[in-house]
């Protein structure tokens, strides 16, 4: 039998009680992401989007394949967001996250994309940061254009390690970033966005998650941590009985418009069409991603290319090996 794992690499540290987008419809959004993976469910559309609004970033983190690739960098055009998303709220989009392999707040336009999502229903629209560039007029501009969660990415609660990591960033900078965005939220009276520290778990900070928690838990709503994955020196693992969830769960799209099926799929070698020739439904449900999903509850995964190296298969692998040894 093949083990299908939901975000197996996703741990919780500490949370503020029940988030308020954790109601109505997006219990509805979560239970689909949860059982369609187990039950091989392919609806008419994703259940989730990841589209890169820019594939540039403002710093160099060692462990991040942006980092080291070549990647070509560039803007998500307005218009082709806006048909993407025109698209998703006729079909059943509940969820988008506003990044892939870049940073985000590059975008000029990141306050309007969100504003246009939200005005089109969709439940859930959030981003990764690493808060940088997190001004008070941007803090303000992305509160007032509506969005759901913002999770930072920030290693650690010291300097020297954070600096280390985060390499471009000051350490005093991004912590007062976040902090000023947190008081302009209570200012304005809201509840929303969601705020997550989280980050990656190095091994300078295994034996330190109780200071991590405490640290960030005091003035966010939920700190949390994420396995390492080796993205930069890939490693292959063979056969296993590991099912990757994410083709039952969501597609990636490019700043340029390319289709992928996986967040993992960095260097686009897997591509199912472009914007606007294709749209992500016919994408959703072409003869190569539905090959894909079979390969995989197969227990095939490896024959895929893509598949064989991919730090997600290989980092859930591995635990899953030391948990059974």
């Amino acid at each position: 039998m093949t083990k299908v794992e939901i975000n197996g690499n996703f741990h919780v540290l500490k949370k503020k009680g029940l988030s308020p987008f954790e109601m109505q419809k997006y219990g509805e959004y979560r239970r689909k992401w949860e059982e369609y993976p187990m039950q091989r469910i392919v609806d008419r559309f994703p259940i989730h989007l990841d589209i890169e609004a820019t594939s540039a970033c403002n710093l160099k983190c060692p462990f991040c394949i942006t980092t080291h690739a070549n990647f070509k960098n560039g803007l998500m055009q307005y218009g082709i967001f806006k048909t993407i998303i025109d698209e998703g709220s006729e079909k059943g989009l509940y969820s988008l996250k506003l990044n892939w392999r870049g940073e985000p707040l590059i975008h000029p336009k990141l306050p309007e994309m969100i504003a246009y999502a939200k005005g089109k229903g969709i439940v859930d629209v959030f981003m990764n940061t690493n808060a940088a560039l997190l001004t008070e007029e941007k803090s303000r501009k992305l509160i007032d254009a509506g969005i759901d969660r913002i999770i930072i990415s920030f290693e650690g609660y010291e300097k020297e390690l954070y600096e280390s990591q985060r390499v471009g960033a000051v350490f005093e900078k991004t912590v007062e970033n976040i902090r000023r965005f947190m008081a302009v939220r209570k200012e304005l009276k809201k509840s929303f966005p969601w705020v997550r520290i989280q980050t990656v778990m190095l091994e300078e900070l295994k034996a330190k998650r109780e200071e991590y928690a405490g640290f960030w838990g005091e003035f966010v709503d939920e700190v949390a941590y994420v396995d390492l994955k080796n993205e930069v020196n890939r490693i292959a693992v063979g056969e296993s009985d590991w099912v990757c969830p994410q083709l039952w769960q969501r597609l990636t799209i490019s700043w340029d418009g390319r289709i992928m099926p996986c967040v993992n799929d960095t260097f686009c070698n897997m591509c199912l069409g472009k914007i606007p020739e294709m749209n992500i439904e016919r994408a959703w449900k072409s003869e190569k991603l539905e090959k894909m999903r079979g390969l995989h509850a197969e227990g095939l995964a490896h024959t895929i290319e893509s598949c064989l190296d991919c730090p997600l298969r290989s980092a859930q692998i591995r635990k899953s090996d030391v948990v059974g040894a």
